[in-house]
């Protein structure tokens, strides 16, 4: 992992690098430039957004976590909302474990993720309840790379359902762009043993937008 650096490619209009380790007066510059794109991204919101903006981009900024490589917030062009997309590289669990555990998850239907720059991977819904609620009621995605030595997840953090069917292609088309390496050496995922995951291809999510 020495030496290897996580990139992506992302439109920065609507996809917003949240740093770690800001200090002042980095961190208040940071938020006035972040603030400021998410405001021309949230252009086409009904209501004003001149409290709730700035509360968005600084709450994401909060989230970010010491053990996050790369944390972006997308501001989607169809409804008001923000999501959060965090990747994290670590070292590698057993392999056959993650199989197994996988291969028994009842509750998140897994997929074989194809077509990203980083290898062969799998992707999951996992789901969470709303503050105050018992039910899970907030939807989001996980995507996991790894090989014998290292693991990334990726994960959309939970929203709600119908913010969720407008991004989650968004996030997959993120997530497939994703690199890890250093210079011109790029690190690969490797297929999990046994059979993980079906083959079917990925379900698209009905959008909730304005009508036409």
């Amino acid at each position: 992992m020495s030496g290897m650096e996580l990139t992506a490619e992302a439109d920065p209009a609507r996809w917003i690098t949240v740093p770690a380790g800001l200090v002042e007066p980095q961190r208040t510059a940071w938020l006035d430039a972040a603030t400021a794109t998410a405001r021309v991204a949230s252009a086409h919101w009904d209501r004003p957004s001149d409290e709730l903006v700035p509360h968005m981009v600084a709450h994401a900024l909060e989230l970010r976590g010491p053990g996050d490589g790369l944390v972006l917030q997308y501001w989607p062009p169809v409804v008001p909302g923000a999501v959060l997309v965090r990747v994290e590289v670590s070292e590698a669990p057993d392999r056959g474990a993650v199989a197994s555990e996988l291969r028994a998850e009842q509750l998140s239907h897994v997929e074989q993720f194809t077509g990203a720059r980083l290898g062969p991977g799998y992707e999951w819904v996992h789901s969470a309840p709303l503050p105050g609620e018992a039910e899970d009621l907030l939807m989001g995605t996980q995507h996991l790379f790894l090989d014998e030595g290292l693991m990334v997840l990726a994960t959309l953090d939970a929203t709600i359902p119908e913010l969720f069917a407008v991004v989650v292609d968004e996030v997959r088309a993120f997530v497939r762009t994703l690199r890890l390496g250093s210079g011109e050496d790029e690190w690969h995922s490797i297929p999990l043993p046994g059979e993980v995951g079906t083959r079917a291809d990925l379900e698209t999510w009905p959008t909730f937008g304005p009508a036409a």
